[in-house]
């Protein structure tokens, strides 16, 4: 038996002016808001970036971590699911 296809929502995506117009509206890190709309990345693989995860030759970067905070405000660093 054949299961029916699941059906996914549209997704929404900025395009370049939306991204320009929040990063400008941002108080600061403007950069950061064009780093993760342009790369997809999600907050937590943001902050766990390392500077040897930055290949700049090869213009990629390397995203093997992420960073959750919990409630007692500890931080913690794992893999990411996608990894």
């Amino acid at each position: 038996m054949r299961l029916p296809k699941r059906k996914h929502a549209d997704r929404g995506y900025l395009t370049h002016a939306q991204v320009a117009a929040l990063a400008d509206a941002v108080d600061r890190n403007a950069t950061v808001v064009r780093f993760l709309a342009y790369t997809g990345l999600r907050w937590g693989e943001m902050a766990a970036l390392r500077v040897q995860d930055f290949d700049m030759l090869r213009r990629r970067v390397n995203v093997s971590r992420s960073v959750a905070l919990y409630r007692a405000g500890r931080r913690t660093a794992g893999r990411t699911p996608r990894a």
